[in-house]
């Protein structure tokens, strides 16, 4: 299983980058250009202010404010992306306007598979962490039953388990495959500032917003083939 996602993806990659390059690099320019403005509004607290003296609530709402506006930023834009990948792959004629619209019919339900994805990845981690990686990688194909399948977020949730049992080391080792490359992508951009560092964020951006949802909707595939829709 774990060659041939790999294969698939790489093969995608090279059929379908020039249709994705341009939305992705458009996408990952706004992710980049979020980063640095969430990181000039950030609250700048000197940390020898007296804690008397600092305003908790205005640092609080900044950081609420955010935090919310990152969350939907980047929850809209993988989502998207997802579409857009999982429509090359089915016409081979991606549309950005096909994608926006499939993301925004199932918004309320991705917010909450998100949400329920969030919570049950966390209370796994308050158990000694290693129930939280269980977890999260049982949630990996979560987001294509959603959109795929038009399930609801407590379907997609519960269909997404189901898929990973008795496959959940094969994913497992995909996920930390991909998690090598984002790492080795994202490493030379510590040691640029300015103008360099921005473009390498958005371009190391664009790359990781094609691959990762590759990755997710081709291990579906392979899990798919396995277990028979049921519903």
């Amino acid at each position: 299983m774990v060659g041939t996602v790999l294969q698939n993806t790489v093969a995608a990659i090279g059929r379908y980058w020039r249709a994705l390059a341009p939305v992705a690099l458009a996408l990952g320019f706004l992710d980049a250009l979020v980063s640095v403005l969430l990181r000039s509004i950030a609250p700048d607290v000197d940390p020898t202010t007296p804690p008397g003296s600092i305003d908790v609530g205005s640092v609080a709402t900044q950081l609420l404010f955010g935090s919310l506006l990152a969350f939907a930023i980047s929850l809209i834009i993988s989502a998207v992306m997802f579409n857009l990948v999982a429509e090359a792959d089915e016409t081979g004629t991606p549309d950005v306007n096909r994608a926006f619209e499939a993301t925004m019919g199932r918004i309320w339900s991705l917010v909450g598979l998100v949400l329920l994805s969030t919570l049950a990845v966390f209370v796994g981690f308050l158990l000694l962490i290693l129930p939280g990686i269980w977890v999260a990688v049982s949630l990996a194909p979560s987001i294509a039953v959603l959109f795929l399948e038009g399930r609801g977020a407590v379907d997609s949730f519960q269909e997404s388990f189901r898929l990973v049992k008795g496959s959940w080391w094969p994913v497992f080792g995909i996920l930390i495959i991909f998690g090598i490359f984002n790492g080795v992508l994202g490493a030379p951009g510590a040691s640029l500032d300015g103008v360099a560092g921005f473009a390498y964020q958005v371009v190391a951006s664009a790359v990781v917003l094609v691959v990762q949802p590759m990755i997710i909707l081709y291990i579906y595939r392979a899990l798919r083939e396995r277990r028979p829709v049921t519903i």
